[in-house]
């Protein structure tokens, strides 16, 4: 996406490696990266000048973007026995249920990622809804 806003673009990955069609998808754009540790971000007052790697490399910018890592940070889901994807996010059916028999999640608890408050709320409506039809069949 940031390409439709600029084309003078580097991609820092702080020691990890990517992908060959990662790393093909740049060098197809002409995009710049850089795979060493970041050492230290340069600047003044607030504003971002240059990144300097490990290497001694000093690379002139004005910009950029953050990818964060998001976790859970506490331990409720792994407590109660539920299942896990290969990015921490809890794993559910479509209507909120979890592995974990009577424990329902939604909204950010269940995603390893950024969610909104409307995403939640939806989210949050949709498990209430299966609780409440399950806990209806069961009785009847």
């Amino acid at each position: 996406m940031v390409f439709n806003w600029s084309q003078n673009l580097i991609v820092f990955t702080n020691g990890h490696q990517l992908s060959n069609k990662v790393q093909n998808d740049f060098e197809s754009k002409k995009i710049k990266v850089y795979t060493g540790v970041i050492k230290d971000l340069h600047g003044d007052n607030g504003d971002l000048e240059s990144i300097e790697l490990e290497s001694g490399e000093n690379i002139l910018r004005n910009g950029g973007f953050v990818v964060p890592r998001f976790y859970r940070p506490n331990k409720f889901a792994e407590q109660l026995n539920c299942q896990l994807d290969e990015n921490g996010g809890v794993i559910t059916d479509s209507a909120g249920r979890t592995s974990a028999n009577g424990v329902y999640i939604a909204g950010e608890t269940e995603k390893a990622g950024p969610s909104s408050l409307m995403l939640a709320a939806a989210d949050g409506s949709r498990a209430a809804f299966s609780l409440n039809m399950d806990l209806t069949l069961e009785r009847f």
